[in-house]
């Protein structure tokens, strides 16, 4: 497992799960959706964007939207 580091030097690892979801957040997809697209209970999903915040260092979804970005970890395109 290739470890990945934030600018703090702390490591964070998102599992294949949690990066479906963070794809689907970068979209802009509500929890109900991304659990509705994802087939997992929406508890599940709310679970899934906390870890993601937690292992990146943020506290909004629209900060693990630009913090993944800036890691590289999505690409957003743009209209």
């Amino acid at each position: 497992m290739k470890e990945n580091k934030l600018s703090n030097g702390n490591t964070y690892h998102l599992t294949p799960q949690q990066m479906k979801a963070l794809n689907y957040l970068a979209q802009g997809l509500r929890n109900k959706e991304i659990a509705n697209r994802m087939k997992l209970s929406e508890s599940t999903i709310k679970q899934h964007v906390s870890g993601i915040m937690l292992r990146l260092g943020v506290n909004t979804r629209t900060a693990v939207v630009v913090k993944a970005q800036e890691l590289g970890l999505i690409r957003l395109t743009y209209f």
